[in-house]
């Protein structure tokens, strides 16, 4: 699920997420049950018939989350998935994403986000300048480094 929204602007909820899901061999009952089971679960079910241009860009994302698992992929992967969410929705999103991590989904997560970080993964990879600095099991990272504060400032220099 990418960070900016992959959705058909003019295209419906439920014509959206059938073509996504049929494109990855779902067949239509299939669908249609899952699909209503994840609209009930984030409180949009009255969006099936509604434009995704629509929507407001939180509820899209939703949609887009659904789009993604909707075929019950074995690998999701998410970049920013809670970025223009409300708090109430972030919290419906992460308790998504922790059953299906709990069903056995493998999950790459990519956030700015330490505290959903921390709350989700179980192995982290800290990146900078696109090299690895900080990586592994995240309980042996915090082992490691305790209660120091690692500070990672770019070379800044005052101009009069």
């Amino acid at each position: 699920m990418p960070e900016e929204r992959g959705l058909y602007p003019k295209l419906k909820v439920k014509e959206q997420l059938i073509y996504l899901a049929r494109l990855r061999g779902m067949k239509k009952p299939a669908i249609m049950k899952e699909m209503m089971d994840w609209l009930e679960r984030f409180k949009v079910p009255d969006y099936v018939d509604k434009r995704v241009e629509e929507l407001s860009k939180g509820n899209q994302q939703k949609i887009q989350f659904i789009a993604a698992v909707l075929h019950q992929s074995k690998l999701l992967i998410l970049d920013e998935p809670f970025s223009g969410l409300d708090p109430v929705n972030v919290e419906l999103l992460k308790e998504a994403v922790i059953d299906l991590k709990r069903n056995g989904t493998t999950i790459v997560f990519s956030s700015h986000r330490m505290e959903h970080v921390e709350e989700l993964c179980e192995h982290l990879c800290i990146m900078h300048r696109g090299k690895p600095v900080v990586f592994g099991a995240l309980k042996e990272i915090k082992r490691s480094f305790g209660k120091k504060m690692l500070l990672f400032t770019p070379t800044f220099r005052w101009r009069n």
